[in-house]
């Protein structure tokens, strides 16, 4: 309940001047190093107008809200309005900083990602690292209440979740309401 509530408050906060949101979750440090097909994925948003004309087209609407989840919402945020201009209305879900000690802590993660939680900080600070895990969650459900579909990262476990959770709200099929980066890239 305590999730649902917040979740729904920034839903209904971030809609506010939009009812048509799409959420983007970019993934910008981490999983470099799985191995798996992220290993060959760069890190930027060149794939996102293209994504966004396929989702336009297939719904025959324009969207003008784009709420990012990000592990650098400040890069991905600067790389969405520099690619994009302002055709859309950019906006940060997460409120993940406050859970830093400091901006020096924020930093080091905005570099490193959430590895750098596995790492270094579930050993120094294990409830740092849980209120770190519930924002995540909290971001997740923020965006499935929020937008109407997903351009979304395939082997990411945030887009995952994101978009099942979109997909049981909707009853349909996950994939239905997402678009994959590496999709988008093989094309």
């Amino acid at each position: 309940p305590y999730i649902e509530a917040i979740a729904r408050a920034r839903a209904k906060n971030l809609t506010r001047a939009h009812h048509n949101c799409v959420a983007v979750h970019v993934r910008w440090t981490d999983k470099k190093e799985d191995g798996g097909v992220s290993a060959s994925i760069e890190y930027t948003v060149d794939h996102i107008p293209a994504a966004l004309d396929r989702l336009e087209r297939r719904t025959g609407k324009s969207y003008q809200c784009l709420l990012i989840l990000s592990d650098d919402d400040v890069a991905a945020r600067r790389s969405l309005v520099a690619k994009l201009g302002d055709t859309y209305d950019v906006k940060p879900v997460s409120r993940l900083q406050g859970v830093f000690a400091s901006e020096m802590d924020y930093k080091i993660y905005r570099k490193k990602g959430h590895a750098y939680f596995e790492r270094e900080v579930v050993q120094r600070d294990p409830q740092r690292a849980y209120a770190y895990s519930r924002e995540v969650v909290i971001d997740i459900v923020t965006a499935s209440l929020a937008a109407d579909y997903l351009l979304g990262v395939g082997s990411s476990g945030v887009s995952q979740i994101l978009a099942q959770l979109m997909g049981a709200d909707r009853k349909v099929d996950a994939n239905a309401i997402a678009i994959w980066q590496e999709d988008v890239l093989m094309v």
